[in-house]
Parts: structure tokens; C-alpha cells; sequence
């Protein structure tokens, strides 16, 4: 797990792919808990939420392009016996 210092304050970032699912679902919650809230004090900690997620969204670095070639399945099932010799 990569930890990133991010720009703009003191807190540190987690960068993982799980991190950042469920930071998307947490948004996605939210916003429909914003939909569907019925007073202004529910309304209110609930923008307060998704605001943070969305900051935190915002702050998390990119994820890096994989740089591992990958291996065609007829590559993996080729036995040495198969590979001509030189």
C-alpha cells in the first residue's frame, strides 16, 4: 500500500484500488442519502460527508498504467520441450 503526502494540506493518502472503491461508493451513497434526506440537519451532515469524500477523491494520486507485459495463455501452456533450439 502506497502512502502519497498530498499537495495541499498535512494528510496523508492512502493510494490503493480498494481506497478508492470505496471512497466511489461512499460518494454514490451519499449522494443518494442527500436525495432521499428529509430535513435540513440530516441534509446538512450529509453534504458535510460527501464533501469530505469528494475532497479526498480529489487528493488521492491517479493510479499508474500496469507496467507488466502480459502472457498470451498459449505462451503459459508451451512446454520447454516445445521451444526450437537455436
Amino acid at each position: 500500500m502506497a502512502l502519497v503526502r498530498a499537495s495541499t494540506s498535512a494528510v496523508w493518502v492512502r493510494s490503493t484500488a480498494i481506497d478508492r472503491f470505496i471512497r466511489r461508493e461512499n460518494i454514490r451513497r451519499y449522494r443518494k442519502l442527500l436525495r432521499e434526506a428529509e430535513d435540513d440537519a440530516e441534509r446538512r451532515l450529509i453534504k458535510k460527508l460527501l464533501t469530505e469524500e469528494e475532497q479526498k477523491e480529489l487528493a488521492a494520486p491517479k493510479p499508474s498504467r500496469p507496467t507488466a507485459r502480459r502472457v498470451s495463455p498459449p505462451a503459459l501452456m508451451r512446454s520447454p520441450r516445445d521451444v526450437p533450439l537455436p
